[in-house]
């Protein structure tokens, strides 16, 4: 469980980027950070790797002050994936650039290899050990970078934006892996973005920012339940929501439930069809 109590945070220029943060992220969920650019996600990702510390408020990691855990410990169980790959991968192979973190573990070579072959494979990359990283395409550099946590086997992946330049079906191996290593190995995943799309298919919880402050935080049919919530913080409705929206408001639809996604939806419909055939 990671648990954050209060906090807030000022950058040195005394700009206030978070106010009296407080959440809590169990174990081994699914989690999105949403919100407009500038809303604090980013920010908010880095209190939780240790990179900042709060200016007020505590971040407990199953009960310890985080930026009291050492730096070796706490990487090993709480890591981060930038949103430019370019940011975080150094190292001339994606092999190497892989390797570093479990070299720095101090784990023997053996397992360093074993890791890095595994994590490789995970996203897809086997083959592409000694490939340079400068040759990789932006979606390989991304699956590198990921590659590079996953060797890790931290307990929490935190990603920032990490479906931002990819294509359609990029968007989809990235969010469908993340899915897999989160239902797979119990590892609890948080994601910045503000594709309100994705939250629906993917996510267990949602939490919405607006200039640093949480607005709302709950399963994904909750909060997008109130639409003007989710507009006033400059966000949208997932599109499937939206278009119940505008059939409910406009067209005198009547649903149980608002659906997010193209199954729920095409339940619903289903069943008002049905209800208007068994009127006639």
């Amino acid at each position: 469980m990671i648990n954050l109590d209060h906090v807030s945070f000022r950058y040195p220029d005394g700009t206030r980027a978070l106010k009296d943060i407080s959440l809590e992220i169990p174990t081994g969920q699914f989690w999105a950070l949403l919100g407009a650019n500038g809303c604090g996600k980013t920010t908010l990702q880095k209190l939780l790797v240790g990179l900042f510390k709060p200016t007020t408020g505590s971040i407990l990691r199953d009960g310890r002050d985080l930026n009291k855990i050492k730096d070796t410990e706490r990487f090993s169980q709480i890591n981060l994936v930038f949103q430019d790959p370019n940011d975080q991968l150094f190292a001339t192979t994606v092999a190497q650039d892989v390797a570093f973190g479990p070299v720095n573990l101090g784990l023997s070579s053996l397992e360093v290899e074993s890791r890095t072959r595994e994590a490789l494979a995970e996203v897809g990359l086997t083959g592409l050990e000694d490939r340079p990283i400068h040759t990789l395409s932006y979606g390989q550099k991304r699956r590198a970078a990921l590659a590079g946590v996953l060797a890790m086997r931290p307990a929490v992946i935190l990603l920032d934006e990490p479906t931002s330049g990819l294509d359609p079906k990029g968007i989809s191996a990235i969010m469908h892996l993340l899915r897999k290593v989160n239902r797979d190995k119990g590892t609890s995943i948080v994601v910045a973005t503000h594709d309100v799309d994705l939250v629906p298919l993917f996510c267990d919880k949602v939490a919405i920012l607006k200039s640093g402050e949480l607005l709302s935080c709950g399963q994904p049919e909750d909060v997008f339940a109130d639409e003007k919530l989710t507009r006033s913080a400059g966000l949208r409705l997932p599109r499937i929501a939206h278009l119940m929206e505008i059939l409910e408001k406009e067209d005198g639809l009547s649903f149980t439930r608002r659906p997010l996604t193209i199954v729920a939806a095409r339940q619903e419909l289903k069943e008002v069809i049905r209800k208007a055939a068994d009127n006639k």
